[in-house]
């Protein structure tokens, strides 16, 4: 069996390179060409171009590499069309691989777009894209599923990943070698994964910690990074600034550092989601362009950015976006749930049935999805 398979964002390598593992447990043989990572890379894809070739945040560098974008998805329609896959697997970044999937769906390939499009949040005209583009929508959450089964879109609920991780943990000996005191203060910083989120947030992230590092002198601060890149940059733009902060970095070990934390303050986004499968008192905080916000703004029916927040039954998780990510309002927050045990109980509370909730076993579900596509195929 051949599948095409693309992804964006180092989210959708992820996911990307579990569907791979998924698939080869059932097809051993199974063969993947497309966009990915380097998750994807090291599963086995074939990549004719890299997932970071087409991810763009907002309008943040559109001009700049639309028509790069542009150029990369007719390649991949001509490549595809003269070496037609048993199926296609489009993970994320809708507006490259609505296209895309459309495009091969009229060409007789059997389509399936992995991770909703938010629809439900702002650009509602894309339903009719969606619908002319995929076979079969995956989506990670319940409402979800509920949101586009009734718009007429074919949709199964898959799970999110995530909810199948095991609670990390490390030993002793691990955290004695990072330096980190478990008896004191902790506070994981997660600044994001894009170069733009680690220029935008990185600075205001060391600024909080200034804040409560003033206020409560023996406080820890940890920082994982998603890749040694994003260290890099994010020394260049901080340069001598984390002086006399007691600081620990990483790279990886994200979901170890905030499961460590007291309180974890976080770019929206996948590690907000994290956060809360693990149950972490978190404050969401982000920021784009004035132009990219201005847009958002227009458009969207959003009234928060965190997922956590849709997913519980009251939200709770404060958010501190663009104009109101201040490093005072963000460390007072801070403050405020170390230091009020009821505010800081009950948000744990609240986020406790999260793992429950999008618990699936994706893998099966997913190969039995790529089955029913591919009956005949996939001997």
């Amino acid at each position: 069996m051949y599948i095409g398979i693309v992804a964006g964002e180092s989210s959708g390598d992820q996911l990307g390179s579990e569907v791979i593992d998924a698939l080869r447990q059932r097809w051993p043989d199974v063969r993947f060409v497309g966009v990915g990572g380097p998750q994807m890379r090291a599963a086995g894809v074939e990549c004719l171009y890299d997932s970071s070739e087409i991810s763009i945040v907002g309008l943040d560098g559109l001009a700049q590499h639309v028509f790069r974008i542009l150029s990369i998805r007719k390649s991949l329609i001509r490549h595809f069309l003269r070496d037609p896959p048993d199926l296609f697997i489009g993970i994320d970044v809708p507006d490259f691989n609505l296209r895309l999937e459309k495009v091969l769906k009229l060409s007789g390939i059997k389509t399936i777009h992995y991770v909703a499009p938010t629809i439900w949040a702002w650009r509602g005209y894309r339903i009719n894209k969606l619908r002319k583009a995929v076979d079969l929508l995956m989506v990670l959450f319940p409402f979800e599923f509920e949101y586009f089964t009734a718009r007429g879109v074919p949709t199964v609920f898959v799970g999110h990943p995530i909810a199948q991780l095991l609670a990390p943990s490390l030993d002793d000996t691990s955290w004695s070698r990072l330096g980190i005191d478990r008896r004191k203060e902790i506070i994981a910083l997660l600044p994001g994964s894009r170069p733009s989120e680690i220029k935008r947030l990185g600075p205001l992230l060391v600024k909080v910690a200034r804040r409560l590092n003033d206020q409560r002198p023996e406080v820890q601060f940890v920082m994982p990074f998603v890749n040694e890149s994003m260290q890099i940059l994010f020394h260049a733009e901080m340069k001598d600034s984390l002086k006399g902060l007691k600081w620990v970095e990483t790279v990886g070990q994200a979901m170890e550092m905030m499961a460590l934390a007291d309180v974890v303050v976080v770019a929206s986004g996948t590690a907000a989601l994290e956060a809360a499968i693990l149950a972490r008192p978190m404050v969401v905080t982000y920021k784009v362009s004035w132009i990219t916000f201005l847009f958002i703004k227009c458009v969207s029916r959003l009234q928060y950015v965190s997922m956590p927040n849709y997913l519980m039954d009251e939200p709770q998780v404060a958010e501190f976006l663009q104009h109101r990510a201040t490093p005072k309002a963000i460390a007072s927050e801070v403050t405020s749930l170390l230091e009020n045990e009821n505010k800081r109980l009950s948000l744990e509370r609240s986020l406790q049935g999260m793992k429950a909730m999008l618990r699936k076993d994706t893998s099966e579900t997913l190969a039995d999805i790529v089955a029913d596509l591919t009956a005949g195929t996939n001997g």
